[in-house]
């Protein structure tokens, strides 16, 4: 279950990607796959949030979050307005599941409410770094922080699974709830296959893309200061793919000080994938992640990789790129420079990132680990039901 399935973000795409790909979730065991999800209004998320009604609505929302009274009346009318068709949809459903999967905590917390007495297996999905509702906090810092907590207690406690997409956020999830210890796993997500570069090597200029919401937890702006420096401004590129509400600061900002050129903010695409066929390397400098979708679109294609070191993100470097370790602007410009003498050197292969999402990051692999770990935990429930 999904409130948005369409939203232009990797979590939210998550869902979509399982269900498109369900004929692999019968080969491996499971019988069928019901997709219950917030009946959005359009399935083109990039053209939707460039169009009028797209900016209005965002428009309305940046006012509504500047307060704590506005940002719960935006959660409700968004996420919480979703969930209430998601819940529609299940309530259609001519059979129980034996097995419920939330993707966000709106649908979850409704469905606690109107279906408490649910005795199947509950499994609820974290995207973040490991701390449940960090990202609505960045995002959103009005928010009420002790709703988000009660938010988190009730989720915590209602999912039988909490799934992480990265090995380091279950880490630090566990840490934070070493009472959910037995509960908590981590299963990698999958994506489908982009189709690689060519191995052909670039010229002297390297041209790397980031793509993502141009947003302050994403940082893309930082790359209008590292841009100054001399020598990275003589050999790189930057394309940077997405809308948001930054982007047309950034893109009013890096024309006023001439680096259009250098660092150039084209807006968001509903042709990603031609973006990461013109470049040489990916890049992201967001100060938070649970495990960046881009990322595995830019490994699926054959580029390497410089990421800082922000939830999961670690998990994708092994011999195909830098990690950054803060997301400052002196360690940005220090890993753009250690990549570019690796690269140069030969050190860095984009064939390894490929590799790396060929043996963990398709569709099909994150679909045999959903199986294996349901059709398991289905068996012990089962077992503990006739002991």
């Amino acid at each position: 279950m999904s409130d948005n399935p369409y939203a232009p973000n990797g979590a939210a795409g998550y869902m979509k990607r399982l269900y498109e790909s369900r004929e692999l979730a019968v080969r491996y065991g499971i019988d069928e796959v019901a997709f219950c999800h917030g009946g959005v209004s359009f399935t083109d998320p990039e053209r939707y949030v460039m169009s009028f009604k797209g900016k209005a609505k965002q428009a309305v929302k940046r006012v509504l979050v500047k307060t704590r009274w506005g940002t719960r009346a935006a959660i409700k009318a968004t996420s919480y307005r979703r969930g209430e068709n998601a819940i529609a949809m299940y309530d259609a459903l001519q059979s129980l599941p034996d097995v419920i999967v939330f993707n966000d905590f709106a649908t979850h917390d409704l469905f606690l409410q109107r279906h408490p007495d649910y005795d199947g297996l509950i499994i609820q999905i974290l995207h973040g770094n490991g701390e449940f509702g960090r990202m609505m906090v960045l995002s959103m810092p009005k928010i009420d922080p002790g709703w988000v907590k009660s938010i988190e207690e009730k989720i915590i406690a209602d999912s039988d699974i909490i799934v992480h997409v990265g090995a380091k956020n279950k880490n630090l999830f566990d840490k934070l709830h070493p009472e959910c210890v037995e509960k908590s796993v981590h299963i990698h997500t999958g994506i489908s296959d982009m189709g690689q570069n060519s191995s052909e090597r670039p010229g002297d200029t390297i041209t790397f893309v980031c793509v993502g919401t141009i947003c302050d937890r994403k940082n893309q702006a930082s790359l209008l200061e590292v841009a100054q420096d001399e020598g990275i401004r003589s050999r790189c590129r930057f394309v940077v793919v997405g809308g948001g509400p930054e982007y047309e600061s950034c893109k009013a900002r890096a024309a006023n000080l001439g680096l259009s050129e250098v660092v150039n903010y084209v807006g968001p695409s509903s042709r990603v994938v031609d973006y990461y066929h013109a470049a040489d390397a990916f890049i992201s400098v967001s100060a938070d992640e649970g495990l960046p979708t881009v990322a595995l679109e830019a490994m699926s294609c054959g580029l390497p990789l410089l990421l800082t070191d922000a939830g999961g993100c670690a998990e994708l470097i092994n011999g195909n790129g830098v990690l950054i370790p803060t997301c400052d602007i002196p360690d940005i410009i220090a890993g753009i420079k250690k990549f570019l003498a690796l690269f140069d050197a030969g050190k860095i292969s984009g064939d390894a990132s490929r590799g790396l999402y060929e043996s963990r990051y398709t569709v099909e692999a994150m679909w045999r680990e959903w199986a294996e770990f349901i059709c398991d935990r289905l068996a012990a429930k089962a077992g503990n039901a006739r002991g």
